[in-house]
């Protein structure tokens, strides 16, 4: 597990890294991209609660560390958290914005979100999307187990040998 969350997290920060230079020449190159449309932009971020995300992710990363690592002290832990920079996250997502909404939509947007619907569908978003992510989960587990079981059943391996839900090769005589 602590392999895992290491790469996943590693990969995460190549991607972030990638994704933030992308959005700095994007916003540094990006005609289209007005004071007014960034504000809106900005505006939408925060009636959806979205610009508490950078923070929320520190958090969430500092604490999956300190639990693999606990003999790490706090001081080091607030040094990186306070080494992060949430508004770097804020940029990257303003960018991705731009590209696919014009500042009418944003606009739009804003003006739903601040709805009572909106803030209904702010409030209830988090645990509609943790379900759906657990349901979707389980039923891809449910999927491969299924496609491994008609693989065995018709005497098929997969093409790497080994099974997607274990990594465990699937006919051990034959690595």
């Amino acid at each position: 597990m602590r392999k895992f969350f290491f790469a996943f997290f590693l990969a995460g920060m190549v991607w972030f890294t990638g994704a933030f230079t992308f959005a700095q020449s994007t916003l540094q190159n990006n005609s289209t991209l007005t004071p007014q449309k960034i504000a809106d932009i900005k505006k939408l971020l925060d009636v959806t609660g979205s610009s508490k995300l950078g923070q929320e992710v520190i958090h969430q990363v500092i604490g999956e560390f300190k639990k693999i690592s606990p003999n790490v002290p706090d001081s080091f832990w607030e040094k990186a958290s306070k080494e992060a920079n949430p508004s770097d996250l804020e940029k990257i997502t303003i960018s991705i914005y731009d590209k696919y909404l014009s500042d009418d939509d944003i606009k739009g947007l804003v003006a739903f979100y601040q709805s009572p619907l909106g803030q209904k569908v702010v409030k209830v978003m988090p645990q509609i999307s943790r379900e759906s992510m657990a349901a979707a989960r389980q039923w891809g587990i449910q999927f491969v187990e299924k496609i491994e079981s008609d693989l065995k059943a018709h005497g098929y391996e997969n093409n790497t040998g080994a099974s997607p839900s274990t990594g465990s090769p699937t006919n051990p005589q034959h690595p």
